[in-house]
């Protein structure tokens, strides 16, 4: 790996970081998302097209220092995108399937979703409960895996990307409006970042059209950290009424993230995983105040 150290001033009010930055690149092919569960850290490999079911996508294993504890841990998915765990199941969503892998063995089942277009990120609620972003469909799915029932939680007129499951909210990452023939998103559109209550079932919009927006995760600060495609920035956002409060481009001294998927962080080191996914690394960013 390699490690890059400074001083960053975020945009707004945020105040002053420093950072240290490095690289991981070792085995990685196409990641596009990034979770962390304790001391490890899990990466998905698309390997092939996004939308591909062709079985050659995994997930890589790691420990936090960025060592490889296991290259390919998870082989024979299609093209794996988010990630999330609970009681002992790492749930993955890939395309038209959830994978549900045991976290002591790694070996899983594929959990089909009828109907389902593009599954992407994952959340899971204290329950146990998951809830399973469909991008080009348009939906949130909410499947129980204890009755094994799939239900559709949340239609939306934006794709959703990343979600994110606090208290009574669902927050989702929108990427724009899906195209005519559901295999893309509309050129020009914006996506928003909002909030759904799953006990009332109220819709909002926390921020509007802030761009192709795809990983969200909370900070151990309670702030919202989204990625966001095409301008190639992670963004500060107050999660009471969303206002922006900083930003990191990807383009700066320090940053050198051009394909911004799925982010990944660690409340206990304030530490985010960007993955790069056409240029097939993922830089570790960590940030102190």
């Amino acid at each position: 790996m390699k490690f890059i150290t400074g001083f960053l001033l975020l945009t707004s009010m945020l105040p002053a970081f420093s950072q240290t930055s490095s690289v991981l690149s070792q085995g990685l092919v196409r990641p596009e998302s990034a979770y962390v569960l304790g001391d490890t850290l899990y990466i998905s490999n698309q390997s092939g097209p996004g939308t591909l079911k062709d079985g050659v996508g995994w997930i890589q294993k790691l420990d936090l220092k960025g060592n490889v504890l296991s290259e390919k841990w998870v082989e024979g998915l299609n093209a794996p995108k988010g990630l999330r765990a609970f009681d002992g199941k790492l749930y993955a969503g890939d395309i038209d399937e959830l994978a549900v892998i045991d976290l002591q063995t790694g070996t899983y089942e594929k959990v089909p979703f009828p109907g389902a277009k593009l599954l992407n990120d994952v959340a899971i609620d204290a329950s146990g409960t998951v809830y399973v972003a469909d991008t080009y469909g348009s939906k949130v799915y909410r499947y129980d895996p204890r009755t094994k029932e799939i239900s559709v939680v949340l239609e939306l007129d934006q794709a959703p990307n990343g979600v994110l499951q606090s208290g009574d909210l669902l927050y989702v990452a929108a990427s724009g409006k899906v195209n005519a023939t559901a295999t893309g998103i509309e050129a020009g559109s914006k996506g928003s970042v909002l909030t759904f209550n799953l006990s009332t079932g109220e819709l909002k919009t926390l921020v509007p059209e802030l761009g192709y927006l795809d990983g969200i995760e909370l900070t151990r600060e309670g702030q919202l950290l989204v990625s966001a495609k095409q301008v190639q920035a992670l963004y500060w956002i107050d999660v009471k009424d969303g206002k922006i409060l900083g930003s990191l481009q990807g383009t700066s001294p320090l940053a050198s993230f051009t394909d911004v998927a799925d982010i990944g962080y660690d409340a206990k080191t304030g530490t985010v995983y960007v993955p790069n996914t056409n240029f097939h690394n993922v830089q570790v960013i960590q940030l102190k105040r």
